[in-house]
């Protein structure tokens, strides 16, 4: 016993769900069952790519990937994208659905930040509040 290991490729929405489906290799769904057997918490390392810096001072990433790499993985590699264009292509939903889903979520992401700006900055007392490493 003890913990378990697994990694897969986060971008891939086919490969994250044929692995969940199946209980194997990187699926979340394996690594449940196994906790609930009792044999152990699992860690699960799903793969993504970074689109923007790793700080707001990363701005010009050309040291470490080339302006190419990054316009292929947006262009090509994109999950999002991928999913919709099979979710099309398999008429299992149009353009003007997921045009409505862009929509919701571009609205309640601008929410989220609203509320944030206008929020009060927390007492420094608790700056130590709920941090437990």
């Amino acid at each position: 016993m003890g913990q378990s290991r697994r990694d897969m490729c986060g971008l891939s929405t086919a490969a994250r769900t044929w692995a969940a489906k199946r209980g194997h290799g990187g699926g979340a769904r394996g690594a449940v069952e196994r906790a609930r057997r009792g044999e152990g918490p699992a860690f699960l390392e799903c793969m993504t790519y970074r689109y923007y810096g790793h700080h707001v001072g990363d701005i010009s990433r050309t040291y470490y990937r080339s302006k190419e790499e990054e316009q292929e993985w947006r262009d090509q590699r994109d999950p999002l994208k991928i999913l919709a264009g099979k979710l099309v292509a398999g008429k299992l939903t149009d353009e003007s659905v997921l045009d409505r889903i862009r929509a919701d979520v571009r609205s309640e992401v601008e929410r989220g930040v609203q509320f944030a700006i206008e929020a009060p900055y927390p007492d420094p007392s608790e700056v130590d509040q709920d941090v437990y490493a």
